[in-house]
């Protein structure tokens, strides 16, 4: 699970032999993501078939539904019950009336259809006004109904591999997680630092499986395509998300706003390079961190502790004095940091400063700083790499008096030009 609503979903299962397999829960993947892995070269497509499934109020269509079933229909204002039998209508392409049921909700497509129930009775066919049914009952229980729903169709091909498993692959929306801190101070050298994860489920039931938090900066260039081999993704809707360039661009945004975010320019200027605490390894800079196995269902969220560590602290003041002007010489004008309060802002702050303790990366997320049980405050954390320094600011320093003047050193100025604007 990413930390931007992506989540990367790997099923698995053992067809055990050759044949064509179905999977009614069809997946809704990134374009360029989905992927069918396994020892044999298994082939898939999408197809309509008849499924069976349980009934819920509202979505149950008389004339559909009830096919062949035993009623007894009690209209308005006349006392004499019908009873009789549902009548079968044809499906599509023969010369009876037609009814189409799509996934989300029937539309009929005849209008005599539409208005009228039909019963065989023991004297011929009744077509009951559905808008004079005061009262309906079927004889015995509606247990399941069939719908009209969109498959997924596997082909195992025969072979040695046909027994071996297959896995299906890719990246959808649904699934993601958010990280949190908690630095107590145990005393004033010493903190305890907590990360814990909010998971939330809006993907589909999730039955003991195993949950990987993904901390990173991924590059996801189709985040907004949905893959034309979706169902629900018409070719229009494809080449429209395709060439939407607004699209992209928010996409990008969306990612530096809620992946993991490098200090803001604005403090860099002012913490030493820590090339000490530079990661290790080899490949992606993306890191992996698997919190077990779990059961969720669709719209449940689940809290998590991912993990513990202590280290030494120490209480500095952090005062970050800002450029009066802006690269060009000229003078940073009240709207321009009215803009960006957080980069002009003039205030020392009471900040921690301290070395990852963790074993993983610190993610950007919120970091609650407590001593004693007393809330002390609340921040950002910037990603941090394992043993990296950080500094984490707590409260402004209101009992600290600072004074910041700029002083020009008098004297001749020569102009240089430079790119076609002079400089002195």
């Amino acid at each position: 699970m990413f930390k931007n609503g992506l989540a990367l979903v790997e099923r698995e299962a053992t067809p055990g032999a050759s044949g064509e397999f179905r999977i009614s829960d069809i997946p809704k993947p990134i374009h360029g993501t989905l992927w069918f892995i396994g020892a044999a070269d298994v082939t898939a497509r999408i197809a309509v078939r008849d499924v069976e499934v349980e009934p819920r109020y509202g979505e149950v269509d008389l004339q559909r539904d009830l096919v062949g079933r035993n009623v007894t229909v009690v209209l308005r204002d006349m006392p004499a019950p019908i009873i009789g039998i549902v009548r079968k209508y044809a499906e599509s392409g023969e010369a009876t009336p037609v009814m189409n049921y799509p996934t989300f909700g029937p539309t009929v497509g005849n209008a005599t259809a539409t208005k009228y129930l039909v019963l065989e009775t023991s004297s011929g066919e009744s077509y009951i006004d559905r808008s004079l049914i005061a009262h309906l009952s079927v004889k015995g229980t509606t247990k399941t109904i069939t719908r009209r729903r969109p498959v997924l169709l596997l082909n195992v091909p025969a072979g040695e591999n046909a027994d071996k498993p297959v896995r299906i692959r890719y990246l959808t929306m649904g699934l993601s997680w958010s990280p949190s801190y908690l630095v107590d101070l145990v005393d004033d050298n010493r903190l305890t630092l907590r990360q814990k994860a909010i998971v939330r489920n809006e993907l589909g039931p999730l039955v003991d499986a195993e949950l990987k938090l993904i901390s990173g900066f991924p590059n996801v260039r189709f985040q907004h395509v949905t893959s034309p081999f979706s169902p629900t993704t018409s070719w229009a809707e494809f080449f429209a998300q395709i060439n939407n360039r607004a699209a992209v661009q928010s996409v990008f945004l969306r990612n530096s706003i809620s992946q993991q975010l490098a200090i803001p320019v604005s403090r860099r200027v002012a913490l030493p390079v820590d090339l000490g605490a530079a990661p290790g390894g080899s490949g992606v800079d993306l890191h992996y961190e698997s919190i077990g196995r779990h059961s969720l269902g669709k719209n449940e969220s689940l809290s998590v502790p991912v993990a513990t560590g202590s280290t030494d602290y120490k209480r500095i003041v952090e005062w970050i004095v800002p450029d009066t002007r802006n690269p060009y010489g000229r003078h940073i004008s009240q709207h321009e940091r009215n803009q960006d309060p957080e980069k002009y802002q003039v205030d020392p702050w009471d900040a921690l400063q301290f070395r990852n303790p963790l074993t993983i990366p610190m993610t950007t997320g919120p970091a609650t700083i407590m001593r004693d049980g007393r809330f002390n405050g609340q921040t950002v954390s910037y990603w941090v790499s394992r043993g990296e320094q950080t500094t984490l600011r707590v409260t402004k320093s209101l009992s600290i008096r600072t004074l910041a003047s700029e002083n020009e050193k008098q004297g001749n100025r020569d102009v240089v030009y430079i790119g076609g604007n002079d400089f002195q």
